[in-house]
């Protein structure tokens, strides 16, 4: 499975897995909208995680968010329709930026 897709799962915390959080570092971080292959890889992985995987924090996650397949695809599907929004969402403003620096 490409590893770009993986990814995600392991630099993020159990608690921000999500659809939409997936589909939005996979913009962030590859200027990816393909929203069939990346919901497909998604679960796909999540279910890789439900079979193979020991730790009972992640695989509860995966339960639930492929328990809400349905729900989070179509919320999801009417942000990606405009992935413009989803970079504003996630932009730093340039004062944090400033901030941070200091």
């Amino acid at each position: 499975m490409d590893e770009k897709y993986q990814e995600f799962f392991s630099k993020q915390t159990v608690d921000k897995w999500s659809l939409m959080d997936y589909n939005n570092w996979l913009i962030k971080n590859f200027d990816h909208n393909q929203p069939v292959k990346s919901h497909r890889k998604f679960y796909s992985i999540l279910t890789d995680i439900l079979v193979n995987d020991d730790s009972s924090a992640k695989t509860t996650k995966a339960k639930f968010l492929l328990k809400n397949k349905k729900k989070d695809s179509k919320n999801a599907n009417l942000l990606l329709k405009n992935p413009k929004i989803l970079k504003i969402i996630h932009e730093v403003p340039e004062k944090w930026k400033k901030e941070e620096k200091k």
